[in-house]
């Protein structure tokens, strides 16, 4: 059992797309202040395999892309909740991880009744995954499950996106020869053919198959 507190003092300066990006739609700011604020976590790890991590963060001036341009929001308010499972099996062939995130945001601008106490856009409020792999000398399988929840597009909190899961697998198989090294992989994306949008008005496509050879000489 271990157990981690851990209080700390936050400051990011705007990047160069936040001040000077500039196309047809969108255009940088370049009166952007730096964020400032203060964090603090409390974490537990447990059996080296679990880890449960509560953390709370408060920002000024957080940036924020509102409209068609970045934003100084007056403050916001940041808790979330970590949980995170990692465990190795049958002689570390085999390797099981899973992670689940909730995170809580609040605007806290009182001069904008709109979008006080609402919650941050493009931010969902669950995230998760479960990934399984299973590894020798010879070949590698691995299957992947992500979720994505709900995504407000606007701080007003008008308008969301719907949540949505992505199933992954791959496969690979190592060949070695006294000189070389190939590697045939396979990848499997989107499997359940999923229609989803990761950015609004940007649809992703469905299934699709991968197939690839990594090729490379061996040091004697």
């Amino acid at each position: 059992f271990e157990l981690i507190l851990n209080a700390y003092r936050m400051v990011q300066f705007p990047n160069m797309d936040d001040l000077y990006w500039q196309d047809s739609v969108y255009h940088g700011n370049p009166d952007l202040k730096e964020e400032s604020g203060w964090g603090g976590e409390i974490t537990a790890n447990l059996f080296k395999c679990v880890s449960l991590c509560a953390y709370t963060n408060y920002y000024e001036n957080k940036i924020q892309w509102a409209g068609t341009m970045p934003q100084n929001v007056s403050s916001a308010f940041y808790f979330g909740l970590d949980m995170l499972f990692k465990k190795s099996f049958l002689e570390d062939r085999l390797l099981i991880q899973a992670n689940a995130e909730y995170l809580y945001t609040a605007l806290l601008n009182k001069k904008n009744p709109g979008t006080y106490k609402k919650k941050i856009m493009w931010t969902p409020d669950w995230t998760g995954s479960l990934t399984v792999t299973y590894k020798t000398d010879k070949y590698a399988l691995n299957l992947n499950g992500s979720y994505v929840g709900k995504r407000y597009t606007s701080n007003a909190n008008l308008y969301f996106m719907d949540p949505y899961f992505l199933l992954n697998a791959s496969a690979q198989m190592n060949i070695q020869t006294e000189n070389f090294i190939f590697t045939p992989y396979l990848k499997l994306s989107n499997i359940l053919n999923t229609d989803y949008e990761a950015v609004e008005n940007y649809p992703v496509p469905g299934i699709s198959l991968t197939l690839g050879l990594k090729f490379g000489t061996r040091s004697h």
